[in-house]
């Protein structure tokens, strides 16, 4: 495909969207590397991350359920978790308040683990906690990455997966420059 045949298609797709106003999906960011960038980064960095990451989804995988507390408030049922995040060690508190969520918190107990999305309402430097807000429990986890097991692309950033167009086999590549 030529430069100008991708550039038209490119332009094409962006007047839709602007059309039908209907944006793209952003992906979720890894809430696991912003944890591990924040407690290990610089004051000036741990700035930026605080302004980047306000408000922006983000999703957490092996967190460590360390508290739970199950209530109701104003006649709806809720859930406050305390969790750890491995890599990092930060503490990672949210409510839960949807039904589905709360139906899958109720088989919970400390030491299980979870992977939840939610945006970022703070950073806290001093409180080593990260807090979300509208947070969704995706699933029951495990504690830690089970070596050969997880997707290859989850384990290691540089690595690609796809499949292999003229047979149709699956290729995984190794690294940024492959095996």
């Amino acid at each position: 495909m030529s430069w100008d045949i991708a550039r038209v298609r490119l332009c094409a797709a962006a007047c839709l969207f602007a059309a039908t106003g209907i944006a793209p999906a952003e992906p979720q960011r890894s809430g696991n590397t912003l944890a591990l960038e924040f407690s290990t980064g610089s004051a000036e960095r741990r700035q930026e991350l605080r302004k980047e990451a306000a408000g922006t989804f983000f999703f957490f995988r092996y967190l460590r359920i360390v508290g739970i507390e199950k209530g109701e408030r104003d006649g709806r049922r809720y859930a406050d978790l305390v969790t750890v995040e491995p890599s990092s060690e930060m503490r990672v508190v949210f409510t839960v308040d949807k039904a589905v969520s709360l139906e899958k918190v109720q088989e919970f107990k400390a030491n299980d683990a979870v992977a939840v999305s939610g945006s970022i309402r703070s950073l806290g430097e001093e409180t080593n906690t990260i807090a979300l807000a509208q947070a969704v429990v995706r699933y029951r986890d495990r504690l830690a990455p089970k070596t050969g097991k997880e997707l290859l692309p989850e384990v290691d950033p540089a690595a690609r997966m796809g499949t292999d167009t003229s047979s149709g086999r699956e290729v995984i590549k190794h690294g940024a420059g492959g095996k």
